[in-house]
């Protein structure tokens, strides 16, 4: 199941993350009026990734990454584009049967990334906006397939979607809280003459950001 006990664990880490971070900033930022949120801009994140295949199961873990994009203000409508890459200690060890054969291995992420359309609305400071575009995993399987070792990596190809909100803490510095969603299209993993196709992989990536 999506909460799974390592999940709730992971949310509750996620959680003092946020908790953290807020307090930080009301102490020591305060939001600046007039905030402009034109042009370039690069920052950090941290926060929970969450992964379901109809054939592995869950896989959880905390991630961090970069993220950097270019925005326009027309009143009060913001938009642009925006890159992040992703890295993160997320793997999940399992034994299943696909196509008579037994597959014992684990499966992890080396990295992840996004390219995506950014629409957003102000009210007042807080900017709250949508994202949509493209996002690829690229994914770590080593383990024993039918008694023969398999070792490859391979990258999954779809779409995400997602939204948040974002709040200026100086003229140079806001910060942000999101969630996106990820749906991945199939991708095959080769060794020693073996293929094997995974398909059917979603993700839930929750995430706090400084840009």
């Amino acid at each position: 199941m999506f909460f799974s006990r390592g999940n709730i664990s992971n949310i509750a880490l996620l959680a003092g993350l946020l908790t953290a971070i807020s307090g930080a900033s009301a102490q020591e930022l305060q939001p600046t009026n007039g905030f402009d949120w034109s042009g370039p801009y690069i920052g950090a994140d941290a926060g929970g990734l969450f992964i379901n295949n109809t054939l592995l199961g869950d896989q959880s873990g905390v991630i961090g990454g970069v993220i950097a994009g270019y925005r326009n203000q027309f009143g009060s409508f913001v938009y642009g584009q925006e890159l992040d890459v992703t890295l993160g200690d997320v793997s999940r060890k399992f034994t299943t049967t696909i196509s008579g054969q037994t597959l014992t291995a684990t499966q992890s992420l080396n990295y992840g990334a996004t390219a995506r359309l950014q629409f957003g609305y102000l009210a007042g400071d807080l900017l709250f906006f949508g994202t949509a575009g493209i996002a690829l995993g690229n994914m770590e399987l080593a383990g024993a397939y039918g008694g023969t070792k398999l070792s490859d990596s391979a990258t999954h190809v779809g779409y995400v979607v997602g939204g948040g909100l974002e709040i200026p803490f100086t003229q140079n510095i806001s910060g942000r809280l999101e969630y996106q969603y990820s749906s991945f299209g199939s991708a095959t993993y080769h060794d020693k003459g073996l293929s094997l196709k995974l398909s059917g992989t979603d993700a839930h990536l929750v995430r706090a950001a400084v840009v």
